[in-house]
């Protein structure tokens, strides 16, 4: 075997799982703080594997910690690729299958923060997915210009975006063709002596070689295809036919991994089946990706707990004897392979050289990558550290009751409805912790805001509630985060600073948070609906649900206000179908004359349903409207909406629509079941966000991030019909 050598031994033996991660991660970006250098030829940086792969490492280890830093890493690098949708050096007429790695995160980072312009670029690497062309028994070729070779680890690093893919846009047809082919690959890949998986086939009868598999089980190769065999599973239906088999494949690998593991270090080598020949060596890459797939495998419940042991056990081996430091503190792991590229022209007989023809590296893509997965994989089994002690939380209020004022604004009287309830929700909920409300009017100035910053009264705040207006949020954004105060703002959804924070919570909705929900409910494959569009200048809103439905060929029509005068608009609607009507306007006064004509229509026996908005909701009309909400569809069942409210504040309301008051008590409650986490867990306030769900009188909340707006958003948007 060859051995190992580092500049320092790693810093401190009693780290934690986690403390690697962080460490590795933290050192990947002192060596290269722009993440689209990695890959670069000749100084070109270009969209590829090697950056995906690291990209999602980070997206793991931010979900595990919460730290944003590791999740802006990756959004400079989308940021830097994708402009409106399209992907910069992107070029799918050669289908590369490499260039589909970096799908995967592009969609982890859309399910994060709902951008637009990440799902158009999703579905730009889909259309290569749906057309890419495949070998003679139905894979997926590696591109079109080398159609002999298919590649374990080239296919198996593309799988994820494949399966998400097909996850997000509800294509079944994509996983079922997927976990054939899986089903495919092991069939022809499995070495009968390891049962575990050889490194390529061709797929070509007619040529001359004597072989058409590979004798080499390249440890990197196995390990990429176990981990995309996992991903796959997190999106298969549990009733689905194939779902045991792959679950069958991941076991017996496991096992084999155990007879094809080193005895002496507890790690695997480069070729798994030869570990007689004097050039193999110990490689970390593949190491670190097995004991990922172990604990992961145990998390999901595939593995038995013994797998755990297998995997903490080689990770600690791993970073003992093949973990190093340089000068500057950074982290080195050693002994990492180089990516093995294959020729069509190279005869299988001398192709062996070719997994020893250079030194093991050091920090490759994959290695680091799967050291950072690895990492932050174990650490979800490690212990919490014990929770702090808290006797009481403190909640303060700045809401603009105006009562000094004497030309008061009489819409203020939401605000004093909104205090009650949240006056009621800590009544009720105050037993298990004392609870200290601190209330400020803070009237409609900026002046108010400022005395009170400068005061100091805030700082010792567990949650602040408010301001109302969007010119007092901005000043109350920058004090609420230089303090670490989570700031819940109740009422205007939009705030000005651009900055990112990591502490402000919006109770609201942007109009392009509820475009992505309608989008997403528009895209389900148990609707039988056609989008008829009104043409002319539409909202941005409307264009934006047009434009991505064109994009996955959903049944779209237009129609003008012409032919809804003239009552000729039966044309463009599909009688077989549920026609969604969108008009070319946001403003329920300009519709007036042509409601009445979408009203016959529907006394033609087509069904025509609106799209409108919340706020039309106080207009009265007979046609069927479709909308998004953050309050749930309950609230328009009077009966149910009474008792609901009655129960909560101890009489009834014959008023069925939201009240302000429901509002305030939702939110409150939710607060105080976030504070009751927050204050007394080690975990970080990204971690509790996750975990705190609230089901409400009048709204369910769930709060996520959001590349709108910054901090974090109620996500809980309904989707609600009226009749």
């Amino acid at each position: 075997m060859l051995c190992c050598c580092f500049y320092t031994q790693l810093v401190c033996a009693s780290d934690s799982f986690l403390d690697y991660a962080e460490k590795m991660a933290n050192s990947q970006m002192a060596n290269e703080e722009n993440l689209w250098r990695v890959g670069a030829v000749k100084g070109i940086n270009s969209w590829n594997a090697n950056q995906a792969i690291l990209a999602n490492a980070f997206l793991d280890l931010y979900e595990t910690t919460r730290d944003t830093t590791y999740k802006q890493y990756v959004l400079n690098l989308a940021d830097y690729y994708i402009n409106k949708g399209d992907i910069s050096t992107y070029n799918g007429t050669q289908f590369n299958i490499l260039q589909l790695v970096g799908g995967d995160y592009i969609l982890r980072l859309r399910d994060l923060q709902s951008n637009f312009y990440y799902t158009k670029a999703a579905m730009l690497l889909r259309e290569q997915v749906k057309l890419q062309p495949k070998t003679l028994d139905g894979i997926y070729n590696m591109s079109t210009v080398n159609t002999i070779y298919v590649y374990l680890d080239r296919l198996s690093f593309a799988i994820p975006f494949i399966a998400r893919c097909a996850k997000t846009f509800y294509d079944k047809e994509i996983f079922d063709a997927l976990t054939d082919q899986i089903l495919l690959i092991d069939a022809h890949t499995t070495d009968e002596q390891t049962r575990l998986n050889c490194h390529f086939w061709i797929d070509d009868e007619t040529t001359d070689y004597a072989l058409t598999c590979s004798q080499y089980v390249w440890g990197v190769a196995q390990g990429a295809f176990m981990i995309a065999i996992l991903d796959v599973l997190d999106y298969l239906e549990e009733d689905h036919p194939n779902r045991k088999q792959l679950i069958d494949i991941f076991k017996r690998q496991c096992k084999a991994l155990l007879e094809a593991q080193e005895p002496e270090t507890h790690l695997w080598n480069q070729i798994l089946n030869m570990p007689y020949i004097q050039t193999n060596y110990i490689e970390t890459s593949g190491s670190a990706m097995f004991c990922y797939a172990m604990a992961r495998g145990v998390r999901k419940g595939y593995l038995s707990p013994d797998y755990l042991d297998v995997a903490t056990e080689s990770f600690t081996a791993l970073c003992e004897n093949y973990v190093g430091t340089d000068a500057m503190g950074n982290l080195i792991l050693n002994h990492c392979s180089p990516w093995i590229n294959l020729s069509a022209m190279r005869a299988p007989s001398s192709q062996f050289a070719l997994y020893f023809k250079e030194n093991f590296k050091q920090n490759t893509p994959i290695g680091v990558s799967a050291f950072i997965r690895a990492a932050a994989e174990l650490s979800k089994f490690e212990t919490p550290k014990k929770p702090q002690q808290v006797t009481e939380m403190n909640i303060a209020f700045l809401l603009p009751f105006q009562t000094s004022m004497a030309n008061r604004d009489p819409n203020a009287d939401r605000f004093v409805d909104f205090y009650v309830g949240a006056l009621i929700a800590i009544q009720n909920h105050h037993d298990d912790m004392p609870i200290r409300i601190h209330t400020y009017d803070t009237k409609k100035d900026v002046a108010t805001i400022n005395a009170l910053i400068k005061s100091g009264e805030l700082e010792r705040m567990d949650a602040i509630i408010g301001p109302a207006y969007s010119s007092q949020v901005d000043l109350m954004v920058s004090y609420a985060s230089k303090y670490n105060i989570p700031l819940f703002i109740p009422f205007t959804a939009k705030l000005k600073n651009k900055e990112q924070y990591s502490n402000v919570f919006r109770f609201n909705s942007l109009e392009e948070e509820e475009t992505e929900v309608m989008i997403d409910y528009l895209f389900k494959p148990d609707q039988n609906i056609q989008c008829v569009f009104v043409e002319g200048a539409m909202p941005d809103n409307i264009k934006s649900i047009k434009e991505q439905l064109t994009l996955q060929n959903r049944p779209v029509a237009t129609t003008n206000v012409y032919k809804i005068l003239s009552d000729s608009m039966f044309m463009d609607l599909d009688s077989s179908k549920e026609n969604i009507l969108f008009f070319n306007t946001d403003k329920f006064a300009d519709l007036h004359v042509q409601l009445p004509h979408v009203k016959k229509m529907i006394d033609m026996g087509y069904k025509v349903t609106m799209f409108s908005r919340f706020s039309w909701q106080k207009e009265t009309t007979s046609i069927p409207q479709i909308y998004t909400s953050i309050f749930k569809n309950k609230f328009q069942n009077e009966n149910e909406y009474r008792g609901i409210f009655g129960k909560y504040f101890h009489y009834t309301h014959p008023v069925t629509k939201p009240r302000y008051d429901l509002i305030g008590y939702d939110l409150t409650s939710y607060i105080i079941q976030f504070l009751r986490t927050y204050k007394t867990s080690s975990n970080s306030m990204q971690q509790i966000v996750d975990m705190e769900v609230y089901n409400g009188v009048q709204t369910d909340i769930h709060f996520m991030e959001s590349t709108f707006g910054k901090g974090y958003r109620n996500s809980n948007i309904n989707v609600i019909r009226t009749h």
